[in-house]
């Protein structure tokens, strides 16, 4: 048993924010995968996509997308273009209603489902309500340093996170929009129909399934006001345009993400689950 609430605390937010980290950068780079695995006419299931982020001319970041049929989805990221190894994963399996952040550099893997994120945002309230009876009775001035602390270290846990789309009209033979997240400019995207990408429809249904459950896994950790800024959605605007998403420009990096590559794959047994050599990461409250 943990007999010091703000020992247990800070231990707790360490974990969480690191791996909110981890995954706010994974949506980041799930949404501008998703964009561009849009432009491949490569059908249905068996798909593997190779995308990569290029800055002032250099490859910033080189990752891979694969889908099988409606319900599997792996997006390996920050691949090493010599061994062809990425450092992290994200598994979307729809038959299982979970999704996987898998990290190969520790060989450890973080499951999220509605169960598991339930648990979690009541660990994180009873452990945050025993830190403010702690810090109840604490000195003024001792009060105030930890609560510069929690606010240091918690900086995105509120905040306005609506989504707009604004279509600029076109722009050559695409239509051009805005992306805009809590009132800041996110992404500029240059999109066309599906019928331009010889795209079939039902080609897009793992991604559908994988943002309502997403949807619904945020609805979960709501309870906890920590959380309130996960729960956007990885794909914001997407519904909002008409047609696909062939070029993207990250306005705050300055970045721009293309697919480079795309074929029709085989996929080897317990490709779409985490290694039987990983092991699940725990954090714990008690």
């Amino acid at each position: 048993m943990c007999h010091d609430p703000s020992t247990l605390v800070i231990q707790c937010l360490s974990s969480a924010l690191d791996e909110y980290e981890k995954e706010t950068e994974m949506r980041r780079t799930v949404y501008m995968c998703i964009l561009f695995l849009l432009t491949s006419a490569v059908g249905f299931g068996g798909a593997r996509v190779k995308m990569e982020t290029i800055k002032n001319g250099v490859t910033q970041q080189v990752g891979w997308v694969y889908i099988e049929g409606a319900n599997w989805l792996r997006i390996d990221t920050n691949v090493d273009v010599d061994t062809g190894e990425p450092e992290d994963s994200m598994i979307f399996r729809a038959d299982e209603e979970v999704i996987y952040m898998v990290d190969h550099d520790s060989r450890e893997y973080l499951l999220m489902d509605k169960e598991t994120m339930g648990k979690f945002a009541s660990g994180m309230s009873e452990a945050m309500r025993q830190m403010e009876e702690q810090l109840a009775q604490m000195p003024d001035a001792q009060r105030k340093i930890m609560e510069d602390m929690m606010k240091k270290n918690m900086p995105q846990a509120q905040g306005d996170f609506s989504v707009e789309v604004k279509s600029l009209g076109t722009e050559g033979d695409y239509q051009k929009y805005e992306v805009w997240v809590g009132g800041e400019k996110m992404s500029e995207v240059w999109a066309t129909s599906p019928e331009e990408l010889g795209i079939p429809a039902n080609s897009l249904e793992v991604f559908k399934k994988m943002s309502a459950f997403y949807e619904e896994l945020m609805e979960v950790l709501a309870s906890n006001p920590l959380f309130g800024s996960m729960g956007t959605n990885p794909f914001p605007g997407f519904a909002q345009m008409n047609g696909f998403p062939v070029r993207t420009l990250d306005v705050e990096s300055g970045s721009e993400t293309h697919m480079s590559e795309a074929s029709m794959t085989e996929f080897p047994d317990g490709f779409f689950d985490p290694s039987d050599e990983y092991k699940a990461k725990q954090i714990k409250f008690d």
